[in-house]
């Protein structure tokens, strides 16, 4: 809730709906900055470098068994590498379809009111508060702004639309102040 210091809401966006392919593209940005995709590209390079080393020690092995060994270890490792980049992404986006899907509470409308230090998110079925230092991490493109955070489990995603186009832009600017290093516009 906001405090008596806070003053007035900075930018209020009421009646927003979400759809699966936002909540989705919300869902595996928390996971790439909070979650299991975290450390996936360096897990990748890991496994791209097992594969590579375990190449040049089969070329350069002569006894069967011994370059059987090796290859099948290099090639588990580029399936390995393939399975962090791209299966596992797609894995999640499908998991948060599902949860979309199966939930009534991503369905319904919220009202967001963002104010200096903290910002409220009100539903139908819930309500929840929280300030700028619990978000860990915010990403802006021409379709939506999505924030990520530890204390909340699911992501905060504002679809960006004619009706709202100052209002969200209003809101970039202030969290272009606010979570200055933490957040990022693509496009």
């Amino acid at each position: 809730m906001p405090t008596f210091y806070e003053g007035d809401c900075i930018v209020q966006i009421t009646n927003q709906k979400i759809d699966k392919e936002s909540f989705a593209q919300g869902f595996v940005y928390r996971e790439k900055i909070l979650g299991s995709l975290k450390k996936s590209i360096w897990y990748c390079l890991f496994f791209v470098i097992i594969a590579f080393i375990f190449a040049i020690l089969t070329v350069k092995e002569y006894v069967l068994y011994k370059m059987a060994v090796k290859a099948i270890i290099s090639v588990l490792s580029l399936i390995a590498a393939v399975y962090v980049t791209a299966v596992k992404s797609g894995v999640i986006k499908k998991s948060a379809c599902n949860l979309y899907e199966s939930s009534e509470l991503m369905h319904s409308p919220a009202t967001f009111k963002f104010y200096r230090d903290s910002f409220f998110i009100d539903t139908q079925y819930e309500s929840f508060s929280g300030y700028w230092t619990d978000i860990s991490a915010g990403v802006e493109n021409n379709e939506r702004i999505m924030l990520a955070s530890e204390w909340i489990s699911r992501p905060i995603v504002i679809v960006k639309t004619e009706q709202n186009k100052e209002l969200t832009d209003k809101l970039s600017q202030h969290l272009q102040k606010t979570l200055v290093y933490k957040y990022k516009k693509k496009g």
